[in-house]
């Protein structure tokens, strides 16, 4: 059986620590050398963020220390991006902006248009998630995003040249989502999404919205991957409700060997084929239902290992860690809507991922990570979508100091 296999959303996070910093910069074409005016300047997956003036200068101040990808984008010309460590001088920044020169062969974008709309209620589902909060969560630019179904290959495949703009109305955000790549592969079950995504706060109609979303983003925040990640350097998962396990995947022992599998079925099809089977045969070991039976079982089994109940996994800031994690996290049920992805059932119903560090990831303060080098099976990877994302500053109130 093919395990199911995501990438969580790529969006360039960051990191934090109680300080504050001003980045400046000015903005101008590479070519003419004028101001670029009204470009939009922020850090992606953050609600920090300005827009260059007529003269093409921005400024803002950067709340917390860490890690940030830094975009500047403007119709017509090509992003801008840069990583900013708030740990290093930030030396004032002259961007020159490229014009971006769209060739006739790029516009000629092929997709799958007499499928669109079942491929986009497929795409909405993948991209935004199946969560309770999904189903507040539009996209008020829908036709400005390109889908095809490739047969051959089995797969979904997305791209948009304009921002996806994305209202959710469960956490009171609206976001502008730049789409770098987005499949469904269902040959593998691999699903990868990665994108650009600028926040916006909602404007609360009252109090009482204001504390629903809040309550909402509070949800959302706990049981995350980043939260996980906070409280894992802090020391404090335990506490928080998780618990860790480390996890082997090894070769199934109750599994015959793959040659003797076929062998034996070869052997009983053939038998089959000229009536030399008995009907009623009590020697299960010699019945054709049987050898289907071991040939159905899995190749490889999860081995539970050792409780990890401390961060002695971290050296520094770096989780020091290859191979794979069982991480449950026990404060809050699976939501309803992830039964039918579950294999093998989670642990007492409560939220449990998988999580396969390919290399050592640097955690920031806030919780960035190298998100190329983690992949999740189970729960995290099911939620991990649009629908559950918060700015990467956010904090429930709870937490704040």
């Amino acid at each position: 059986m093919i395990r199911p296999l995501f990438l969580a959303i790529s969006i360039f996070l960051a990191c934090c620590t109680m300080a504050q910093q001003t980045i400046k910069g000015k903005a101008i074409d590479s070519e003419t050398q004028e101001p670029v005016a009204f470009a939009n300047v922020f850090f992606s997956g953050t609600l920090i963020g300005s827009t260059t003036d007529i003269d093409g200068n921005f400024s803002f101040e950067i709340p917390v220390e860490g890690k940030y990808e830094l975009i500047i984008s403007y119709i017509g010309y090509k992003e801008f991006s840069k990583e900013i460590l708030t740990n290093e001088e930030i030396p004032f920044l002259n961007v020159e902006l490229e014009p971006e020169v769209i060739e006739l062969k790029d516009i000629e974008v092929e997709a799958d248009t007499t499928g669109w709309a079942d491929n986009y209620t497929t795409f909405k589902r993948l991209f935004l998630g199946e969560t309770q909060n999904a189903v507040k969560v539009d996209i008020t630019n829908p036709k400005d995003i390109f889908l095809f179904y490739d047969p051959i290959e089995n797969g979904l495949f997305a791209h948009s040249r304009k921002e996806i703009v994305i209202e959710n109305k469960a956490l009171g955000y609206r976001i502008g989502y730049a789409m770098k790549q987005f499949g469904m592969e269902y040959k593998t079950g691999q699903f990868y999404s990665f994108g650009i995504p600028r926040f916006q706060e909602i404007e609360p109609k009252g109090k009482g919205q204001a504390k629903r979303w809040e309550k909402a983003r509070a949800k959302a925040y706990n049981g995350s991957f980043v939260h996980f990640l906070k409280s894992y350097k802090d020391n404090s998962f335990t506490k928080e409700g998780y618990k860790v396990h480390e996890l082997f995947r090894i070769p199934n022992r109750n599994r015959p060997p793959e040659e003797l599998i076929q062998e034996k079925i070869r052997s009983l099809m053939s038998e089959r084929k000229n009536h030399r089977i008995v009907i009623g045969e009590t020697k299960d070991s010699d019945s054709l239902s049987y050898w289907m039976r071991m040939r159905r079982m899995p190749l490889i089994v999860d081995s539970i290992g050792l409780e990890i109940t401390d961060n002695s996994l971290l050296e520094g800031d770096v989780l020091n860690y290859k191979g794979y994690l069982r991480i449950v996290y026990t404060k809050e049920p699976e939501e309803s809507g992830f039964s039918r992805y579950r294999i093998g059932g989670g642990v007492d119903n409560k939220q449990t991922t998988i999580a396969y560090f390919a290399n050592p990831i640097t955690i920031y303060d806030n919780g960035y990570y190298d998100v190329a080098n983690v992949f999740f099976e189970g729960y995290m990877g099911w939620s991990s979508k649009i629908a559950e994302m918060l700015p990467l500053e956010y904090l429930p109130q709870s937490s704040k100091p």
